[in-house]
């Protein structure tokens, strides 16, 4: 059963001008007072995204070696030196935000069709 009044704050969130960690912190706040149980966002390599500082330029989620993960651009230029995670299959947003050097706001996943 989903609640009303709680996906319009969610919709208010995600329109509001805060930076990706204070949108994430306030839902987990709202959606704990309204006594929902948070999903967690997760990534996965192969996982695509738009490069808001340069949406000509898209990237990747690529593996590198072993669990090291890196944002490969679509110019082929990596996205700093990316981190190493728990499972390819399943990237945390804290280990996202590290493979995009603290700046994982530059980056909206594209969805698959």
């Amino acid at each position: 059963m989903t609640n009303p009044n709680l996906d319009a704050t969610m919709k208010q969130i995600d329109n509001s001008s805060f930076c990706s960690e204070a949108k994430r912190d306030a839902k987990k706040i709202f959606r704990a007072f309204a006594g929902e149980k948070e999903e967690e966002k997760t990534y996965r390599h192969g996982d695509r995204f738009e490069y808001l500082c340069d949406p000509a330029n898209n990237a990747i989620l690529a593996v590198v070696r072993d669990r090291h993960m890196l944002l490969v651009h679509d110019d082929g230029c990596y996205y700093g030196d990316g981190a190493d995670v728990a499972c390819t299959w399943r990237i945390t947003e804290q280990e996202f935000a590290k493979i995009c050097n603290g700046k994982s706001e530059n980056f909206t996943r594209i969805e698959k069709p």
